[in-house]
């Protein structure tokens, strides 16, 4: 199943409606959530599960106990503790392949899993923050316009293969496993919520 996505977020909620119409304009994605903070668009609205109407998760989800079958329904009762959590309750109790963006108070929480299976790239335009699966996606919406960031290449060679944010493109980070990040109308910052230790026995 492709997972391909972008999604756009803004705290306040005042600034996509002409990102919205770009991204269907010059996109083959489909719209597959939106509320007045998130609009998330998909190549397959299969891979979204709705998180009541706060978010959406988009990849597939597990439970952490034995099972074959990805849950295609989340409880209000896993919605609460998902949200209330900040997404730790997603990393506790669940795995997969995913990523989570959902409303919390005024904030916008967006939330990666450790695995790596799906890639989550952002950047800013204007008031919007952007997150997608791939920059590709971002070129072929007409929100980005493509510029090598020499300095990052080259401080990538002595990095030696350790994370980093940085991506080659100007003005586009990664958000890394097991890290979340909050949007809020006033900043955004990432923060890691998972960490190997925490699964050791």
């Amino acid at each position: 199943m492709t997972r391909g996505y972008i999604a756009l977020v803004d705290p306040v909620g005042h600034s996509m409606a002409g990102l919205v119409s770009q991204v269907e304009r010059s996109s083959c994605l489909k719209k597959g959530f939106a509320s007045s903070k998130i609009v998330v668009f998909a190549e397959e609205r299969d891979a979204l599960l709705p998180l009541s109407e706060q978010g959406v998760i988009v990849g597939q989800l597990f439970r952490s106990h034995p099972s074959s079958t990805a849950v295609d329904r989340l409880a209000a009762s896993e919605v609460d503790a998902i949200v209330d959590s900040e997404g730790r309750d997603l990393i506790r109790n669940f795995w997969g392949g995913y990523v989570a963006l959902f409303e919390r108070g005024d904030a916008v929480e967006i939330v990666r899993d450790p695995s790596a299976a799906i890639l989550c790239f952002f950047m800013k335009l204007g008031e919007v923050m952007i997150f997608a699966s791939d920059a590709r996606l971002l070129v072929e919406a007409e929100l980005l316009k493509p510029q090598i960031d020499w300095p990052k290449i080259v401080r990538s060679l002595f990095d030696n293969g350790l994370p980093s944010q940085g991506t080659g493109l100007v003005g586009v980070s990664e958000l890394l496993p097991g890290t979340a990040m909050r949007v809020t109308p006033a900043s955004s910052s990432a923060h890691s919520i998972w960490s190997p230790w925490d699964f050791a026995e």
